[in-house]
């Protein structure tokens, strides 16, 4: 890969060397790069701003990251597993998170307007301030989760389970 001012996300599989993503990073946000194993993946990444957009993440490994202010529009989360991962102020907005697990993770003020997130698991999870505009919920689990001020506008939220409601 050829040196430039930009750094690079690069995701290998473990058996290979060959990259599967190459994903441009902003060097203004490249302060502190490091090394962060991701289950069958390794990646370089950034402590601020990370942008993954686009990226494919499917059944990744991302439990208990800070992805705090991460740009992961469009990307496939699906399967992916981010228990106790904090994407508070995460622009998540249109991704893919059918069947992902965000058991006790932290997502106050994200967004996640238009994603598939049927069959998610948000399970003893902040959504406070968190935008659903347009998402489709379908069979999520959100119960024990803390909502205030969660916006479901225009989203689909049938049979979704809710049970006991955090008020923290």
């Amino acid at each position: 890969m050829k040196k430039n001012n930009n750094t690079a996300v690069i995701i290998r599989a473990n058996d290979t060397n060959d990259p599967m993503h190459v994903i441009p990073l902003d060097a203004r946000y490249a302060k502190k790069p490091r090394l962060v194993r991701l289950g069958l993946a390794v990646k370089y990444a950034v402590d601020h701003k990370l942008s993954l957009h686009n990226a494919n993440l499917a059944g990744v490994n991302l439990n208990g990251l800070s992805l705090e202010w991460a740009n992961l529009s469009n990307a496939n989360l699906s399967y992916a597993k981010m228990s106790g991962t904090n994407l508070n102020e995460a622009n998540l907005s249109q991704a893919e998170l059918y069947k992902a697990d965000l058991t006790a993770a932290i997502l106050t003020n994200a967004d996640l307007t238009f994603t598939n997130s049927e069959g998610a698991k948000m399970r003893n999870a902040d959504l406070s301030g968190t935008s659903f505009y347009g998402a489709y919920l379908e069979e999520a689990d959100l119960r024990a989760s803390a909502m205030i001020d969660a916006d479901f506008t225009n989203a689909e939220i049938s049979h979704v389970k809710m049970g006991c409601i955090r008020k923290d």
